[in-house]
């Protein structure tokens, strides 16, 4: 019982790797309350469903369920509370998913908050060689495009290789920051094998990344790619970010004040129950 997190991306080595905060992959079993109520402000997150489901509501009056293969992405903005509450898929008793905290460009950090549900059924497919298939969520991918939501620029692709499918070079713009994330399987990323739960990151020289499966059972990768806000600072703490120390401070207040995009704070309570 409870939830499991490996978070490659918001502690340790990589406190951070531009646009990207944080990236929580999580797994739960069975029933538990999951992430209750919370604030956010001056991010984006990106919430991608591999088992189970989740359900979602937020302070602007949004509620949804997402299923496997879905994808929301929310922008805090300002400031949102929300919750986010995992329903076990009844056959492994298991959620999964994976979660990415996106920068917002400092223009952008006091936009208003919005939310949006990208369904798996929207997402096109590229096969750039036999047995490699490219989910693109956002961005492009060899021909396939979907529309890019957050205000820094992000590719977000799920890639499934069978039985010794590759090698491909995926294209990545030229001084973007870019990871893989390795879902299952044992993958060969950039000359090195990958193990699940194992994150890669790719140097910002706009060759691309090389990728192929040499094992004798199928693999999964994510591959996301984003601007990386060159000389823009990034404060951080807990669910407030901000470009400067003062801007945590304020973010602080306005919460407990209930002020500043935190207007329903003090008021708001999801009724989410499973």
């Amino acid at each position: 019982m409870g939830i499991k997190i490996h978070q490659p991306i918001g502690s340790g080595e990589f406190s951070e790797f531009m646009p990207f905060l944080l990236l929580d992959d999580v797994e739960s079993e069975g029933k538990n309350s999951g992430f209750g109520d919370h604030p956010h402000r001056g991010q984006e997150t990106m919430t991608y469903v591999l088992e189970g489901s989740i359900l979602h509501q937020d302070s602007n009056g949004n509620k949804g369920t997402l299923h496997v293969g879905d994808m929301q992405a929310m922008r805090a903005g300002s400031g949102i509370m929300h919750n986010e509450t995992p329903i076990a898929d009844p056959e492994t008793n298991r959620t999964k998913g994976i979660q990415l905290w996106v920068a917002l460009p400092e223009a952008n950090l006091n936009d208003a908050s919005a939310y949006k549900d990208i369904k798996s059924a929207e997402c096109p497919v590229s096969s750039p060689a036999p047995g490699v298939d490219v989910k693109v969520i956002a961005g492009e991918s060899f021909g396939a495009s979907a529309p890019i939501w957050t205000r820094a620029p992000v590719w977000y692709f799920d890639i499934t290789l069978a039985s010794k499918a590759g090698p491909i070079t995926h294209p990545v713009p030229e001084h973007w920051g870019a990871f893989v994330h390795v879902i299952e399987g044992y993958p060969s990323i950039a000359g090195s094998r990958g193990r699940p739960h194992e994150t890669f990151f790719m140097k910002k020289d706009g060759e691309g990344v090389k990728i192929e499966n040499q094992g004798d059972n199928e693999a999964r990768i994510l591959l996301v790619a984003g601007d990386p806000l060159e000389g823009q600072e990034v404060h951080r703490m807990g669910p407030f970010v901000s470009a400067s120390s003062a801007g945590i401070s304020r973010a602080i207040l306005d919460y407990r004040r209930g002020s500043n995009g935190f207007e329903r704070a003090s008021t708001w309570t999801s009724d989410v129950v499973h």
